[in-house]
C-alpha cells in the first residue's frame, strides 16, 4: 500500500455532461469541499493542484479514483489527512461535497489502480525468513564466544575482591599486634557462661546467646575489637553458609596451627610477630573450605607437638577461584595459589573434599620459620 495526502478525484468519462455548468477540462477545488472535479480522459495525467503526485496516470478510465480506509466510512475528513490507496477500492460511501451537501459515490472498479512514480516504488522491504535465521545464527555464535569471556572476567573480578578482603584482614591483624604487645589475636576461646547468656568468642565474630529468650547477637570478633565492616569477612566466590550458623558472613580461615592457637590447643597463647622468621611464606588468612562447608580455623596437613588436632581435613583451603585459592601471608602480601596438596595423615586422607586441599605438601607454608 502507498500513502498519499488526502485527495479525492471525481473522474467523469470524456463527453459526459455536467449539471453544474463546468465544461470538460475545467478544474475546481472549492475551499469548503474535499472533492476536486475534473474531466480528464482515462490514461491522462492529473493536474498539479490535485493532491496526488504529478504524472500519475489513471488506467482504464474509471469513474472515480479515491482511496479511504473502511474506518473512515461516512466520516467528515480534514484537509491534509493521509489514507491508503490500493488495488481494490471501497464500496459506496458519503463524502462532503461543495455547498456542505453529501453525495454518495459509487463503488470503484478493479481497474482504478494508481501507479506511483519511480521514486515511490523503491520502498523498504521486510526481512525474509532466511535473512532472519541468518541473523539469529550470528547472534547465537557471538553469544557462545562472548559468554565464556564474560564468565572468566566475572570470576577474575571476584578473585580480586577476595584478595582485597584478605589484605584488610592482614592489616587488621597488624593493628591488633601493635595494640597488644606484638601478639596476634587468639583464634578462639571456650564458651563463656554468664546466665542467661552464653558468649562464644572467635577471631572473626563474637556470638552472645540468651538462653532464656533464644535471642542471638552477633558482633565483630577478637580480631576487630568490636569495630569493623563485617562484610569484609565474606568471600565473594563462596555461596555456602557458615558452620557457625549465626555468622552472617563467612569464607575465610585463620592459621590456627601455628599463629592463632586457641584455648583448647596444646599451646593456648597466640604467636608474636617477632617469632615469625619467614613472614613471606607463613600463611595468615586464606579461603577456608572443607568437605562439610566453610571452616574458619586453618590447619597444616600434619599434626605437631603444639597442634595435636586430629581432624586435619576440617582445616583445608578452598580452591574456588578457577582452580586456585587465595591466601595472605604474615608480611601482608596476598596471592593466588594454584597447587593443591592432599597429603595428610592416613586417617584423614579419605576425608579431603573435592576442590579442597592444603597449601603445601608438608607444613612449610604454615610454620613460623
Amino acid at each position: 500500500m502507498l500513502t498519499f495526502p488526502l485527495s479525492l478525484v471525481d473522474h467523469r468519462r470524456a463527453g459526459h455532461s455536467r449539471s453544474d455548468g463546468h465544461s470538460r477540462g475545467e478544474h475546481s477545488c472549492p475551499p469548503s469541499s474535499f472533492v476536486c472535479r475534473t474531466d480528464i480522459p482515462g490514461g491522462a495525467s492529473l493536474p498539479g493542484r490535485v493532491g496526488v503526485p504529478r504524472q500519475a496516470p489513471i488506467l482504464g478510465g474509471a469513474d472515480i479514483l479515491v482511496g479511504l480506509p473502511h474506518s473512515l466510512l461516512g466520516q467528515t475528513l480534514s484537509v491534509g489527512r493521509t489514507f491508503l490507496v490500493g488495488r481494490t477500492f471501497l464500496s459506496a460511501f458519503l463524502i462532503p461535497w461543495r455547498g456542505g451537501h453529501s453525495r454518495p459515490l459509487s463503488a470503484l472498479s478493479h481497474n482504478a489502480i494508481l501507479h506511483p512514480p519511480s521514486s515511490l516504488r523503491h520502498l523498504p522491504r521486510a526481512f525474509t525468513l532466511i535473512e532472519l535465521l541468518v541473523v539469529i545464527a550470528i547472534i547465537a555464535l557471538l553469544v557462545s564466544i562472548l559468554l565464556p569471556v564474560i564468565t572468566r572476567a566475572n570470576e577474575s573480578a571476584k578473585s580480586v575482591a577476595c584478595l582485597s578482603n584478605l589484605r584488610q584482614l592482614a592489616l587488621a591483624a597488624q593493628i591488633y599486634c601493635d595494640s597488644n604487645h606484638g601478639s596476634f589475636p587468639i583464634a578462639y576461646c571456650k564458651p563463656l557462661s554468664q546466665p542467661p547468656l552464653v558468649i562464644t568468642q572467635n577471631w572473626d565474630f563474637t556470638t552472645t546467646r540468651n538462653t532464656s529468650t533464644g535471642e542471638v547477637r552477633v558482633e565483630p570478633g577478637i580480631l576487630w575489637a568490636g569495630r569493623t565492616n563485617p562484610k569484609i569477612q565474606q568471600c565473594p566466590s563462596y555461596d555456602g553458609k557458615s558452620n557457625t550458623l549465626a555468622d552472617p558472613y563467612t569464607g575465610y580461615n585463620y592459621n590456627t596451627s601455628f599463629i592463632g592457637h586457641g584455648e583448647s590447643e596444646t599451646i593456648v597463647a597466640p604467636a608474636k610477630v617477632t617469632q615469625i622468621r619467614n613472614a613471606s611464606r607463613c600463611a595468615l588468612f586464606g579461603d577456608g573450605q572443607y568437605y562439610g562447608g566453610a571452616d574458619k580455623f586453618m590447619r597444616s596437613p600434619f599434626p605437631t607437638a603444639t597442634d595435636t588436632f586430629q581432624y586435619r581435613s576440617a582445616g583445608t583451603q578452598g580452591f574456588r577461584h578457577r582452580g586456585m585459592t587465595n591466601v595472605v601471608f604474615a608480611d601482608g602480601h596476598a596471592e593466588s595459589v594454584s597447587h593443591r596438596y592432599t597429603q595428610t595423615t592416613a586417617q584423614e586422607q579419605p576425608n579431603i573434599g573435592a576442590g579442597t586441599g592444603f597449601l603445601s605438601a608438608d607444613n612449610s607454608f604454615y610454620m613460623l620459620h
